[in-house]
């Protein structure tokens, strides 16, 4: 079973930095939405998006659209223009107050924020492949690096819920799961719209995801994510 080592700010006291996951812990440790700041609550939501990638174009759609429907005026902001003058990755620009909402990759987020821990987990993962890697066990991983990832952002920044599609290119050889998960502010986003973020990364694997993209190639990317939200029910 991975091991995984949290950041004490999500959980307190120096003598929380290993802890043992478990399917149990992994169920009931994603953090509650902060309370949404009184003049944050209506402002549009800042969502990058990379026109230069169909894949990440396509997800910042879905996840504006998913604001759209739980009551939320959004903007698409080019992460180039966002991040001008600005070193750093795109999660970055959130916690810098550039954005509200980044698509991203646990595994990679991970390897950004906290390099030792990321190699610790790749090794772990390395030696739970040649044991046992069934689909529950590579779920357990999902979750795993995933915690680890939270556990390394910026206190006024969150994750929602990952996804079962990875959507970041192999940087490096480290073998982590790179599940896309959508990063925010977590002092503009309420709890029912970041069900609304949830209700995207739950239908989202790469099948789905790589279909999406194509469609979009071939059409209109507003109406495809309007589509594939109206079918998998997100009102």
């Amino acid at each position: 079973m991975p091991k995984v080592h949290f950041n004490t700010r999500s959980l307190g006291g120096a003598s929380a930095a290993l802890l043992v996951a478990s399917p149990v812990l992994i169920a009931c440790s994603s953090q509650e939405p902060s309370a949404v700041e009184p003049d944050t609550a209506t402002r549009q939501i800042r969502v990058g998006i990379d026109h230069s990638n169909p894949t990440q174009a396509m997800l910042a759609e879905l996840y504006a659209q998913a604001l759209n429907r739980k009551g939320r005026a959004t903007e698409l902001v080019a992460l180039d223009r966002a991040g001008e003058g600005s070193v750093g990755k795109p999660w970055d620009l959130v916690s810098q107050s550039r954005l509200d909402l980044v698509a991203a990759c646990t595994g990679s987020v991970l390897l950004a924020q906290d390099s030792p821990l990321a190699h610790e987990l790749s090794d772990d993962l390395a030696a739970a492949k040649k044991q046992d890697f069934s689909p529950a066990v590579q779920q357990e991983w999902r979750d795993t690096t995933y915690e680890a990832m939270v556990g390394t952002l910026a206190g006024d920044v969150d994750a929602a819920d990952p996804s079962r599609a990875s959507a970041c290119a192999a940087e490096d050889s480290l073998d982590l799961p790179k599940s896309i998960v959508p990063v925010y502010r977590a002092d503009v986003i309420s709890r029912q719209q970041r069900v609304g973020l949830n209700w995207v990364s739950g239908a989202l694997d790469d099948a789905t995801l790589s279909s999406l993209v194509t469609q979009a190639n071939k059409g209109d990317r507003g109406e495809v994510a309007a589509g594939f939200l109206d079918e998998v029910g997100l009102h």
